[in-house]
């Protein structure tokens, strides 16, 4: 479901890809397991130098997920439904072809999808096929902990603003869309923080929001908005809204 880019330190540059579409069957059926990192100093011919076997990383669904400020490679145990929130965390800093791992905590709950805060202090979990997202502090990867739970929100993927203060949810709750978080308490390290939602918005074709991408045009903010395939996940006539991309402006979050 992944596939990530690296460059650590000492100016190496890394690839990491998930191996298993669906753990354990698609091992049994031939799919080599865990996570995959790659060489990528001769791009024309990638090199593998480890292979990531613990549970979340054996298991990520489409968790995996890269820190380029912090310099961590984690993942949360999932599945497409869910699965026992297994957290991996790995330093890819110093040498990004040999992952060393930090830890391996049950602090996701359950997993499904992630998200990163670009300053790569928090990692955020969501469970997805059904409500959760957990926030971790990964502020010392070897001693995590969560930061914030909520067990009403049913998000798919999440991205965050540059500055971690705003959460944008592909939201698969009653109304399925975009949500806007302000999460800054989460991000200050506030005890007991308090999480509120800035915005919703939906669209007439939504289908099955996944993720959410930031970017800057010209000095104006949108999001990159992109749907799963249709309405139903299980089954498809041709009158379902089918996925699809979109370009929101934040701008004006509210």
């Amino acid at each position: 479901f992944k596939t990530l880019r690296y460059t650590d330190r000492t100016g190496r540059v890394c690839a990491f890809y998930d191996g298993t579409n669906l753990f354990p069957t698609s091992v049994v059926h031939g799919e080599a397991p865990g996570t995959h990192v790659l060489d990528m100093t001769d791009p024309a011919h990638p090199v593998e130098t480890a292979r990531l076997l613990t549970p979340a990383m054996d298991s990520p669904h489409e968790s995996l997920v890269v820190s380029q400020a912090g310099g961590l490679l984690a993942a949360g145990m999932g599945s497409p439904a869910t699965a026992p929130g297994i957290v991996d965390v790995y330093d890819v800093s110093n040498d990004c072809r040999h992952p060393v791992l930090q830890s391996s905590t049950p602090l996701g709950i359950l997993g499904h999808e992630s998200g990163f805060s670009p300053d790569g202090r928090t990692l955020w979990i969501s469970t997805t096929a059904q409500p959760g997202v957990t926030a971790i502090d990964v502020s010392n990867p070897r001693l995590p902990s969560i930061l914030w739970r909520d067990s009403t929100i049913t998000f798919h993927g999440m991205s965050l603003r540059a500055d971690g203060n705003r959460l944008y949810g592909a939201d698969l709750g009653t109304v399925k869309g975009l949500a806007i978080l302000d999460v800054s308490q989460v991000q200050a390290r506030v005890p007991n923080p308090v999480v509120r939602q800035v915005s919703h918005l939906t669209w007439p074709e939504v289908s099955i929001p996944q993720n959410t991408i930031p970017v800057t045009v010209k000095g104006h903010r949108y999001l990159v908005e992109f749907d799963e395939y249709a309405r139903n996940a299980t089954s498809y006539t041709a009158t379902d809204p089918v996925g699809a991309a979109r370009l929101i402006s934040i701008d004006d979050e509210r």
